[in-house]
């Protein structure tokens, strides 16, 4: 493992592995650690090796891209859910139920 270097970040990022202060952190990782770059996609040092290393495709990491990386979380450690999505989304030709008019029922 080597240093990676520090990068800016738009706030403090209260995890292990990381250390900073203010904007600023330091990151140590492999060289085929890879990292998302917002709006490029995935990014390391060593692109040739992260593709060796995780069968990941991603370009060249330079200064000043924007990132985040993912790590594996410890087997056991509980995942935590902020939001959740529906499985599937509705077809936008097919009109929602909820949008559907109500038909009342004929009288006797």
């Amino acid at each position: 493992m080597g240093m990676l270097g520090t990068v800016q970040t738009g706030h403090d990022i209260p995890m292990g592995g990381v250390r900073g202060s203010g904007h600023k952190v330091e990151v140590e990782s492999s060289v085929d650690h890879p990292y998302f770059v917002y709006g490029q996609g995935w990014a390391s040092c060593r692109p040739e090796q992260t593709m060796v290393t995780y069968g990941l495709k991603c370009h060249l990491l330079q200064v000043g891209d924007v990132c985040i990386s993912l790590s594996p979380r410890p087997p056991g450690s509980d995942r935590k859910r902020r939001w959740s999505a529906p499985d599937q989304l509705p077809d936008p030709e097919q009109p929602a139920d909820l949008h559907k008019p109500r038909t009342q029922a004929a009288s006797p």
